[in-house]
């Protein structure tokens, strides 16, 4: 049990992701009327729970998304979150430890849906942080672990805002690094 209050499931208010190096589990979760985080690590027994701030709402978080860096010898992860102010925040796993918490946007495409996610690249070290936020354009920065940001950078994408973004690694080495999908509101074109 990582919470025993925890918020309503109507989102994505937990997840699971394996260390890539030493293959420990991490669980996180969003306890019910909080803006806290609980995780709890399993290595051949579960961890005491261990509390941290990932947003600057002080409302319930609506969204998680933990990727870990899929690097061999990599034991580091980024999760996004997203809460019902539209604010987009990151915390970095250092493989034993929460860190490094970045508001990106505070007024992101929907609060209602996950208008964000991120990827690592396959080499590890490197990833993407893809969101909506502003009606016909895609926002994305770069990141680099542990905690450099790219510049913040829009590309044209259709006309109106983006409720919904998928990223996924691609595990073939010398190709597209990271593949994505974007829900286009209104128009329903992904």
């Amino acid at each position: 049990e990582i919470t025993a209050s925890a918020g309503n499931p109507e989102r994505e208010r937990v997840a699971i992701a394996w260390e890539s190096s030493s293959g420990h589990l991490l669980a996180v979760g969003q306890p019910a009327s909080s803006f806290n985080i609980v995780s709890k690590e399993f290595t051949t027994i579960w961890s005491a729970a261990t509390t941290f701030q990932c947003s600057d709402t002080t409302n319930n978080i609506r969204w998680l998304s933990l990727k870990p860096n899929p690097s061999p010898g990599a034991d580091d992860m980024v999760i996004a979150v997203g809460d019902p102010e539209s604010d987009l925040n990151t915390c970095y796993w250092t493989g034993s430890a929460w860190a490094n918490r970045n508001l990106h946007d505070a007024a992101i495409d929907s609060a209602d849906g996950r208008a964000f996610d991120f990827a690592w690249e396959e080499s590890g070290s490197k990833g993407l942080l893809v969101y909506g936020t502003t009606a016909g354009q895609i926002t994305y920065r770069t990141f680099t672990a542990p905690n450099t940001w790219g510049t913040v950078t829009n590309g044209a994408m259709g006309a109106n805002t983006h409720p919904w973004v998928e990223l996924r690694t691609n595990p073939r080495v010398g190709g597209v690094k990271i593949l994505g999908a974007v829900l286009e509101a209104t128009a329903n074109d992904r």
